[in-house]
């Protein structure tokens, strides 16, 4: 299998919130489903009760980079990108320093993160520890 899929496929084993029941909706929170003009989306995977061990996904759908592209975040705190796709890529950096996240409300959630969206990114990040 190429490396990022074996990256991936480690992301998803190691973080249940990736796997738990895709119909129970509890599991699962939109940020922003309407950016048609960028083409993105962000969302949350997460224990259906509370926000352990959630993920934050960020999907660049198309041939633009969003450097300073801003998102929704539901906790205070550092968030931690845990996957990129261009992780794998020759000459990737895959270990920086974690997100912190600024007290504006964006996307309906009271905290806002920033990050250099590339194209055709699609990024993971850990929330913050209870």
């Amino acid at each position: 299998r190429p490396i990022r899929v074996r990256k991936l496929l480690s992301v998803y084993r190691t973080y249940p919130a990736l796997f738990q029941d895709p119909r129970d909706g509890a599991c699962f929170q939109w940020i922003n489903r309407n950016d048609a003009v960028r083409n993105t989306i962000s969302y949350i995977r997460k224990d259906p009760k509370t926000y352990t061990s959630a993920l934050l996904v960020v999907c660049n759908f198309s041939p633009m980079q969003y450097n300073g592209y801003t998102f929704g975040a539901p906790k205070e705190g550092w968030y931690k990108r845990i996957f990129s796709t261009y992780d794998t890529l020759p000459g990737a950096v895959s270990d920086i320093p974690p997100l912190t996240t600024q007290p504006s409300e964006c996307d309906g959630l009271p905290n806002m993160l920033t990050y250099d969206l590339r194209p055709f990114e699609s990024v993971i990040f850990t929330l913050p520890s209870e």
